[in-house]
């Protein structure tokens, strides 16, 4: 699994507005602790879309389409991307017209829900 990937939908879900369940210190440092652990540049493009009120990490829709911009991605581009966030711990797949980075839920476990937040 990509470890990058999966620290980005954490750090998305605890930034949402909302998650904040009356323990901000350690819901603070749950979100220090994750952008440690991210790459310079990938937490520059997400830090970026956040900025502009945007999710900055969306998954691929069922037709193979990005979510945050509904543009249809190509069947070899979501192939691509499945064995990326598969095989490759650190690359996260970015759509080519909105920048937002993408996954695929072939990836995770279909059972565990990925917008909830996660306090581990």
């Amino acid at each position: 699994m990509n470890v990058t990937l999966k620290n980005l939908i954490k750090l998305q879900d605890l930034l949402k507005p909302g998650a904040d369940d009356g323990l901000s210190t350690e819901r603070d440092e749950q979100i220090e602790r994750l952008r440690n652990k991210l790459p310079k540049a990938i937490l520059g493009r997400f830090d970026y879309l956040s900025e502009r009120r945007r999710l900055s990490i969306v998954k691929i829709s069922e037709t193979g389409a990005c979510r945050s911009c509904h543009i249809k991605l190509t069947p070899s581009d979501v192939l691509r991307f499945r064995r990326t966030q598969e095989t490759d711990t650190e690359t996260v797949p970015v759509c080519p017209s909105c920048g937002c980075f993408l996954y695929s839920s072939t990836a995770f476990d279909e059972s565990k829900d990925l917008t909830a937040p996660n306090h581990d």
